[in-house]
């Protein structure tokens, strides 16, 4: 919003000033923006420089990180900022102590942002990276396929806008599905259930993994990581009277049986009065109860991962 009645410039001394605007950014979120760790603000040959900590390393995420400054302080300063001689505002990322993403913009490219037309932003700024690249996320299955994009989009990260896809490989050679992907230079990031241990162990020895773009679950499978009771509550949601006990589900977890099979299995024992409404549905049940009641920790750990596969 431009400050069209006050000076900001005639009221207050440009030290004054700029720790104002760092103490708004870090705070943002109580002006309606995102809260910014920031590294260093100051002004330098005609332009107003802000050097930030991003919270992932995803660079569309990172993109929006700047428009938000950008609309911000353009908004903020209005006209007034040419009358201390400032006519650009440089924005950037810094990612492990080291420059990631820069991108300096005139006054009236930043006022594009606060018009919604990022185009004649990114169109009309010196920009050191457009390396926009989507990012592939393999799980096993349609279970995950399901559950993980109403999880993202919770934390803040949809989907589409940040570049992802989800590609589920339990009907295809994983190794086929990775050599494709290193072949086409694509960046992933892997998570599987804890009985392929042995086939990453193989996967990594033959450089088909970095140092952080894969996961191997440590409790088993995705639906391990659902509680008894939960699993009570979604399936009695989406099949009412279908009267599983969490003692049941315990049982068999003790056996050493996974929660997808103990599912199945109890839904065949039912026989043709109870019908499995399937995995896909499971998924967006589980991702909504978690959503409600908490993510376990692996998880959000996973979808942090996979944010931050630069």
């Amino acid at each position: 919003m431009e400050n069209n009645n006050i000076n900001l410039f005639d009221i207050y001394d440009t030290p004054t000033l700029l720790t104002m605007v760092r103490a708004s950014l870090e705070h943002g979120t109580k002006l309606g923006i995102t809260d910014f760790n920031i590294i260093d603000i100051s002004i330098k040959n005609k332009a107003l420089l802000i050097d930030y900590q991003p919270n992932v390393k995803n660079k569309v995420a990172i993109y929006c990180d700047i428009s938000q400054v950008m609309g911000f302080i353009s908004g903020l300063f209005g006209d007034d900022s040419e009358k201390r001689d400032i006519h650009n505002i440089g924005v950037q990322a810094i990612v492990g102590g080291k420059p990631f993403i820069y991108i300096l913009s005139s006054l009236d490219s930043a006022k594009a942002i606060g018009r919604g037309d990022a185009i004649y932003w990114l169109k009309n700024s010196i920009i050191n990276d457009m390396s926009l690249k989507e990012v592939y996320l393999l799980v096993e299955g349609d279970t995950e396929v399901n559950a993980y994009p109403i999880l993202f989009e919770a934390r803040g990260y949809p989907l589409d806008p940040h570049l992802i896809k989800i590609i589920p490989y339990s009907n295809e050679r994983l190794k086929t599905v990775l050599s494709i992907l290193n072949f086409t230079n694509e960046r992933y990031y892997l998570t599987c259930d804890r009985d392929k241990t042995f086939e990453i162990d193989d996967l990594k020895r033959e450089g088909y993994f970095g140092h952080n773009n894969w996961y191997i679950l440590s409790k088993g499978e995705f639906e391990d990581y659902v509680e008894a009771q939960a699993i009570v509550e979604i399936l009695e949601k989406i099949t009412p009277g279908i009267g599983i006990t969490t003692e049941y589900i315990e049982e068999n977890r003790t056996n050493g049986k996974k929660t997808s099979k103990i599912i199945l299995n109890y839904y065949y024992r039912r026989g043709t009065e109870y019908v499995f409404p399937g995995k896909p549905e499971l998924g967006k049940e589980i991702a909504h109860f978690w959503i409600e009641r908490g993510i376990p920790e692996e998880i959000e750990g996973i979808i942090l991962n996979v944010m931050n596969i630069a």
